[in-house]
């Protein structure tokens, strides 16, 4: 579903100061788990109710703010994705502090209810990171100056992409596709360089396609990543990528060498 062209922070029943509230520095948290340790949070909002500001934002978009102490951070297209911004919102008022824009003006294949950079930002503290699908990937400090940037060339999907990065100790994980090319990288967080790469089937194709975000998670004495690909749930090695298991998964799919009616 698209969201509403503006975001709002919620205040707390209990009135704690939000700038002393948790942060949530990814999508789903920083655990990845969707779970907040905050308490007495309000449990009804209305366009007044429990709402501490409004602000506009310049499209329609699909992705989830995350927070860092006084700073707010969302994507957002702009002009259909001809332009993909990167904006920063002071936590307590939802001034706009900055915004970084990256002009994409090729063609671009995506779903109306998908609107490009539907991907999440996320961040360490210290830099903020964000896919902008075919745009590229971009570090940037929390003034808005950017650390680094690469591009891994133009994604292609007949439902567009949503891309959120993951951070693992050093390094920052992408799942890049479901289109072809689809591939998993880790890049160093502080200098973008890849450290690996690891490839995976993709297909621009109406009845394929897996817009899955890595899971990290501790087996035994080592720590994993988990990815839903199509049909497959694959576990990896997240300093590595090298794939470690897999078993069936969700949505059986389809043989596609057979006509479709």
């Amino acid at each position: 579903m698209k969201r509403h062209a503006y975001i709002g922070v919620v205040i707390l029943i209990s009135l704690t100061d939000v700038a002393h509230a948790d942060n949530w520095s990814a999508w789903r948290g920083a655990a990845g788990d969707g779970v907040a340790q905050e308490t007495n949070l309000p449990v009804e909002f209305g366009s007044e109710k429990n709402v501490t500001w409004k602000t506009l934002l310049p499209g329609e978009g699909n992705s989830v703010p995350i927070i860092w102490d006084d700073r707010v951070f969302v994507t957002c297209p702009i002009d259909g994705g001809a332009i993909r911004s990167l904006i920063c919102f002071e936590r307590n008022t939802g001034e706009q502090l900055w915004r970084h824009d990256v002009p994409f003006p090729e063609k671009e294949t995506t779903h109306s209810d998908n609107p490009f950079c539907s991907g999440s930002p996320t961040t360490d503290g210290e830099r903020v990171y964000a896919s902008f699908d075919s745009a590229g990937i971009f570090a940037l400090d929390f003034e808005g100056n950017v650390i680094w940037q690469r591009d891994f060339g133009k994604l292609a999907h007949v439902f567009g992409t949503a891309i959120t990065p993951v951070l693992y100790h050093n390094l920052l994980i992408i799942h890049r596709g479901p289109g072809e090319p689809t591939h998993i990288v880790g890049l160093d967080k502080k200098t973008g360089e890849t450290v690996w790469d690891t490839p995976e089937e993709g297909k621009n194709h109406n009845l394929w396609g897996s817009w899955s975000t890595p899971v990290i998670y501790r087996a035994g004495d080592h720590d994993e990543f988990a990815l839903s690909m199509p049909n497959v749930l694959k576990g990896y090695d997240p300093n590595t990528g090298k794939e470690l298991w897999r078993c069936d998964g969700l949505e059986p799919v389809i043989d596609l060498s057979q006509e479709i009616c």
